[in-house]
């Protein structure tokens, strides 16, 4: 193969994100290791000159390995901002759901692949972690209810649903969705009260487009002892309405008592349970009692899928 040719071939490898076997080079090239290595050299050198456009100092071919088994992969230990944006995108979602609609997949597919080369195994490898759905309504993807939930949100507008669990029909102002212990949940305000039901649970939807109203602010106070780790972020996301430092009382159940804060937070129930799940263990929630036996109550319904008959390796660590 002409060396014109070569480079053009082993550029377009590298770029592409594919770790080249040198051995397997050697036997398509009809070429040395040496030569091979001359021509790895050649493409370097188009990275690190500031008049090129592929110039990144950062970038580089490298060889790892030895013998046989050494491959020539390309590398750079530098991202850009996108590349910083679609992981985090990627990771947020991974941490709600192990399934994407291969809608979605697509779109990832499309955004890794306008990006950097050099980031682009390292996203695809957080992309193939998803399992990919090809419908967009299942019986275990509740689709359409979750669309017209949302749409009632945003117009402001009542709804009326059927529980299926209770054969019941309901008329409320919705209050939220979210996403939580791999279930969407449904936050409705019915006669000033807040109540949480699952959105799999919920059939004949409909949008009552005579009655707007807006959904009530929660007046429910949440004490939760927060990690000053993640205090900032609570404040962005939530309504804290009160901090302050622990008493002597509550610094007798941490470490380092300086590290904690306490909170006065205006949620939800179920938005009280998603920051001491999600953000545990940086956040307890310590009162009302009744949010807290809630929140022990479903976590025990978790541990009790375990036990020491079924998992052999169980260990409690305190």
């Amino acid at each position: 193969m002409e060396k014109e040719k070569r480079l053009l071939y082993f550029f377009l490898l590298m770029i592409n994100g594919k770790k080249a076997n040198r051995s397997e080079l050697i036997r398509k090239t009809m070429r040395t290791s040496r030569t091979i290595s001359r021509d790895m050299d050649s493409i370097n050198r188009f990275f690190t000159d500031p008049e090129l456009p592929w110039y990144d100092s950062n970038t580089q071919i490298r060889l790892i390995g030895k013998n046989d088994n050494a491959y020539y992969q390309l590398e750079n230990n530098s991202f850009n901002y996108d590349s910083y944006a679609t992981l985090g995108l990627l990771l947020s979602i991974k941490s709600l759901t192990p399934k994407i609609h291969s809608n979605v997949d697509k779109l990832f597919k499309q955004l890794i692949s306008n990006g950097r080369a050099e980031d682009r195994t390292t996203l695809m490898s957080v992309l193939n972690h998803f399992s990919i759905r090809d419908k967009a309504y299942d019986g275990n993807f509740p689709g359409q209810e979750l669309m017209m939930l949302q749409k009632a949100l945003i117009k402001e507008k009542m709804i009326g649903f059927k529980q299926k669990s209770t054969n019941k029909y309901i008329f409320a102002t919705p209050h939220s969705l979210m996403y939580m212990n791999y279930d969407y949940w449904f936050t409705y305000d019915l006669g000033g009260k807040f109540y949480d039901i699952k959105v799999r649970d919920l059939s004949d939807i409909y949008i009552d487009e005579n009655y707007s109203k807006k959904k009530s602010e929660v007046n429910e106070l949440v004490t939760v002892r927060v990690h000053k780790n993640i205090s900032n972020e609570l404040i962005q996301l939530y309504d804290v309405q009160y901090k302050r430092s622990l008493n002597e009382e509550e610094a007798k159940f941490v470490a380092k008592e300086n590290d904690w804060l306490i909170f006065e937070i205006a949620c939800t129930k179920l938005d009280a349970f998603y920051i001491a799940y999600q953000k545990a263990p940086y956040a307890q929630i310590l009162a009302p009692q009744t949010y807290v036996d809630g929140f022990l109550e479903r976590m025990s319904e978790i541990f009790n899928q375990y036990d020491t008959t079924t998992c052999k390796n169980f260990i409690i660590r305190k």
